[in-house]
Formats: structure tokens, sequence, C-alpha cells
């Protein structure tokens, strides 16, 4: 299970911090999948 060890490390290293990145707006982008992962309810991400 990457996904959960790389989890706590976005959520130790980008919780409350601004990301910016080169992404076209309309486009999908990593920045916002860093944030939301980082930002999610502490709970979410103890339970999975």
């Amino acid at each position: 299970m990457w996904a959960c060890s790389y989890s706590a490390e976005i959520i130790r290293e980008l919780r409350g911090k601004d990301l910016a990145c080169w992404c076209p707006l309309d486009q999908p982008c990593h920045a916002d999948v860093l944030l939301e992962i980082a930002n999610r309810p502490l709970r979410s991400v103890e339970t999975r």
C-alpha cells in the first residue's frame, strides 16, 4: 500500500500550504490532487 505511506508524507509536508503549477486551468492538475490529499480531514486518512 504505497499510497498510504505517501499520503502520510504528503500530509506532513503540504498540509495548509499553497501550491502553484503550470497546468492549464481547464485540465486536471497534480497540485490539486496533492492538496486534496494533504488537506482532507485527518479522520479519513487514519481509517484507510
